[in-house]
């Protein structure tokens, strides 16, 4: 299988976390990672590895510069959902896989951000495609960063991650962000121009959302984090078009 092109660019050391009750799953997807970087050319030097064997053990040894983690869902003592949702609150950029027997149990997966899930028994094909994902997201998503000038702040650097939405207001821009709210002058347009090939799209003439962190729709309205903004007409198609091409891993961050 080919890989993206930004998967194929991920070059720093990587640490996954990988969680399941059952050693034999555990050992089969460590095997399966293995395999992907020796396919790449690379060894063990080019990620690091933490294996749990419940959500319980992950939450007392979680290390908090993970990037990648493969949950199982149904554990005992603390279940993956549970788990990711813990893990939330304490790192918002990790990107979660669910591993799990039942594909109408990872749908829950929303409300944790989750990637994607694979569904057991687990085959490479299925990983790698994935993994690659994973990587795709974390060279596009997680390193960049928006440069802004706030009224009064001087020059900011704003991860992407902690990006949710930016809003027009006459002739500033609002961004609304984990750390609160940051105002500056510009226009929406040139902001969109600046972004372009990023993960964010408008819904609306007014606002680019960060898809994200997008939890869904509902009446015509996206619900971003806790916030519902609303999906005007003129926009509607083009807005869902590049939100379930960036679901599925496909984006590439055109018009919208």
């Amino acid at each position: 299988m080919d890989m993206p092109d930004r998967a194929k660019g991920w070059d720093k050391l990587i640490r996954i976390v990988l969680v399941d009750d059952e050693p034999e799953i555990t050992d089969q997807v460590a095997g399966y990672i293995a395999r992907f970087y020796e396919k790449r050319g690379q060894g063990r030097d080019a990620y690091k590895l933490y294996v749990y064997r419940d959500g319980k053990e992950l939450l007392q040894r979680f290390p908090s510069r993970a990037d990648i983690i493969f949950l199982d869902i149904e554990m005992r003592d603390t279940d993956g959902m549970t788990a990711a949702a813990k893990i939330r609150k304490a790192n918002r950029n990790v990107a979660i896989i669910f591993l799990t027997r039942l594909a109408q149990m990872a749908i829950r997966g929303y409300e944790v951000n989750a990637l994607d899930f694979i569904v057991k028994p687990v085959d490479y094909y299925s990983f790698e495609l994935r993994f690659v994902k994973a990587l795709d997201w974390l060279s596009r998503f997680q390193v960049q960063k928006l440069e802004i000038t706030p009224v009064g702040q001087g020059t900011r650097y704003l991860d992407f991650a902690d990006l949710y939405y930016i809003e027009v207001f006459g002739r500033s821009l609002v961004f609304h962000t984990k750390e609160g709210d940051l105002t500056m002058n510009g226009r929406l347009k040139d902001m969109q121009d600046k972004l372009k090939g990023a993960p964010f799209a408008a819904c609306n003439r007014y606002c680019l959302v960060n898809l994200h962190h997008v939890r869904g729709m509902q009446g015509g309205k996206v619900l971003v984090r806790e916030v519902q903004i609303p999906v005007s007409r003129g926009k509607k198609e083009q807005f869902l078009a590049r939100l379930s091409a960036y679901a599925a891993g496909m984006d590439t961050g055109g018009e919208g």
